[in-house]
């Protein structure tokens, strides 16, 4: 699944450039239909990714309170690095203002991209604690969960809430996945392909893209066609790089947006901007950006990935919080069972 993973990342990446470009690439017709139209479902392959690659867990509550405790640590490590690099370079992460307290107060709200991995903290502290449920009802749960936002209107709530029920596909049903995954690639990418297009046209048209059935049904229709492209046409040389991206994801994840600052900063304006703006065509500049930020993201990683603690909890950590949750569940439970007593 890197590939796949490969593929959601860098439509993540080209959208936080395009934004801080003024969005140009939106401007350039077709083109901007092209990467437009699967941007939809970035988001949606990343976190069904996400769940198959935790699937192994899906049963071990112990082992999900971990994973849970390790996303939070990533969230609120990477949270403090973003403030202070704000208080030296101006704007150096969306998520946060130059505000200081203003900064820290979000935490508690945050936005993308470091959104990802407090939503996915919050979704396997979800699935802890509903483990012993029936995988029926752990879904119906999750797609209950995605209509929060039409009461809830936060930027966090909303990211959470819609895309929660593409984790628990990805938890709870990787065997029927593979299965499924397993048919004929060509049936399967022209089945999912057209299937994804048309209802996201109808969708859009009525206004119902958002609406958690629907949502759904669109993000899974990408992933299969996604998974079914790769296997229909496995170009060597797009695949490695894809893969190379996919197993990069989460270090991509959380440096890129400094990165694009950094590139907007510097080629944002002057003589080279104003030239390339003139006679460059008008995705040049956010795919420039785009590969620049990826780039220095993944160079990055590799000078950091020695100090494994910037992306991963200490294994101390993990288990000293991890049995501490589960003490306070089990103390809950054994208050619960004992409060229903005759």
């Amino acid at each position: 699944m890197a590939s796949v993973r490969g593929v959601a990342i860098f439509l993540v990446v080209i959208h936080h450039a395009n934004v801080d470009i003024s969005g140009w690439l939106l401007r350039d017709m077709p083109f901007a239909w092209g990467i437009g139209i699967f941007q939809y479902a970035a988001v949606p392959i990343f976190l069904l990714c996400a769940g198959l690659s935790m699937s192994k867990i899906a049963g071990s509550r112990i082992q999900l309170l971990k994973a849970a405790t390790n996303y939070a640590y990533i969230y609120v490590l990477w949270s403090l690095i973003s403030i202070l690099l704000s208080a030296f370079i101006a704007k150096s992460n969306v998520s946060f203002s130059a505000d200081i307290l203003a900064s820290i107060r979000s935490i508690a709200f945050p936005r993308s991209p470091l959104w990802f991995p407090y939503g996915l903290a919050v979704m396997l502290f979800c699935a802890a604690l509903f483990t012993r449920c029936d995988r029926r009802l752990q879904f119906g749960i999750a797609l209950a969960i995605g209509f929060l936002p039409m009461v809830l209107h936060r930027d966090i709530v909303t990211n959470i809430a819609c895309n929660i029920t593409f984790f628990y596909i990805g938890l709870l049903f990787r065997e029927k996945i593979i299965r499924v995954l397993s048919f004929n690639p060509w049936v399967l990418l022209s089945v999912c392909l057209s299937g994804y297009v048309g209802l996201l046209l109808v969708a859009a048209w009525s206004g119902v893209a958002y609406f958690p059935p629907v949502y759904t049904l669109l993000g899974t229709l990408a992933f299969g066609a996604l998974v079914a492209f790769w296997r229909a046409l496995p170009v060597p040389g797009l695949y490695r790089v894809s893969a190379k991206l996919g197993r990069t994801a989460l270090p991509i994840l959380l440096t890129h947006d400094f990165w694009i600052h950094v590139v907007e900063k510097t080629f944002g304006h002057g003589p080279i901007f104003n030239m390339l703006s003139e006679q460059a065509p008008r995705w040049f500049l956010p795919l420039a950006a785009t590969a620049l930020a990826m780039t220095m993201s993944i160079l990055t990683y590799e000078a950091l990935k020695r100090f494994r603690w910037l992306f991963m909890a200490p294994r101390s950590l993990l288990l000293h919080v991890s049995n501490w949750l589960m003490r306070i569940y089990m103390a809950t439970r054994g208050l619960t069972v004992r409060k229903a007593a005759p």
